[in-house]
């Protein structure tokens, strides 16, 4: 079991995300988790309720896109940091085909991607409070957040691809092309912005190439899980930033995608 971490932030001003703890957990049923998962829910309506509003987008925010799926993010003792969503879709069953998901989709588009009648995740709902963005944080929490999506599609063997259509005003796209993303559809216009449709199939799915990622979330992860294999100690060295905290080792990317089944 790896001990709390310690770490001062490479400039006074910055949050360190050292200090955040990793959860995860079933939306709908969350067993003792069930206080968390509230106050994870509220702090996701709020968000997206201001994000469509700025956006012009006449949308309501109902449970129902919160639940029913597995949460994964950071959180500050009770407080929300940062959180995404996912579910899985059996692409064979007529009905997962036909999920809202696909609403915002383009017929040829939407036709391309469910071709193969696969097994698919669909991460969403990238939330990260406003008080711990890239400026403020001395790492970025959102490719942190997409990582941890990555561990949860490579643990389910029966997935074979992640879809996703990325917001490029936030440079979201640009986040999930880091972790092996191929685009299907570039500039496509969806609630006001525009995005790509990509998506990540399993052969291509790395954590993010961003320095040090692999090894934040893979230190991240293991506070709770064990599935996947432990290549060297994630221990952060203490009293350095961000960079240093890990120093130049092994990444599970050159080590290969069967390392993390």
């Amino acid at each position: 079991m790896l001990n709390e971490p310690t770490h001062p932030s490479e400039k006074n001003d910055l949050k360190s995300i050292l200090s955040l703890r990793f959860e995860r957990f079933d939306t709908s049923s969350p067993g003792a988790k069930s206080s968390l998962c509230e106050k994870a829910y509220l702090f996701w309506r709020q968000q997206w309720d201001q994000t469509f509003q700025e956006l012009q987008v006449d949308k309501q925010n109902w449970s129902d896109d919160f639940l029913n799926r597995e949460l994964v993010g950071l959180f500050d003792n009770e407080e929300p940091v940062g959180l995404m969503l996912y579910r899985f879709l059996d692409l064979s069953r007529p009905s997962h085909r036909a999920v809202s998901y696909f609403h915002n989709y383009p017929p040829e588009v939407m036709a391309q991607v469910q071709a193969p009648r696969d097994t698919v995740q669909v991460p969403s709902h990238m939330t990260v409070n406003p008080n711990w963005t890239k400026t403020k944080t001395d790492y970025p929490i959102s490719e942190l957040l997409i990582s941890f999506c990555v561990l949860g599609f490579l643990e389910n063997l029966q997935a074979q691809r992640m879809l996703g259509y990325l917001r490029k005003n936030r440079s979201t796209h640009s986040i999930f092309y880091r972790h092996g993303a191929i685009a299907v559809a570039n500039d496509v216009q969806a609630y006001n912005v525009k995005v790509d449709f990509a998506i990540i199939p399993r052969q291509t799915a790395r954590l993010s190439t961003l320095t040090n990622c692999d090894q934040l979330a893979l230190y991240f992860w293991n506070q709770q899980y064990n599935t996947i294999k432990r290549i060297y100690d994630y221990q952060p060295r203490p009293n350095k930033n961000i960079n240093e905290a890990f120093g130049r080792q092994r990444s599970p990317n050159e080590l290969g995608e069967h390392q993390f089944l």
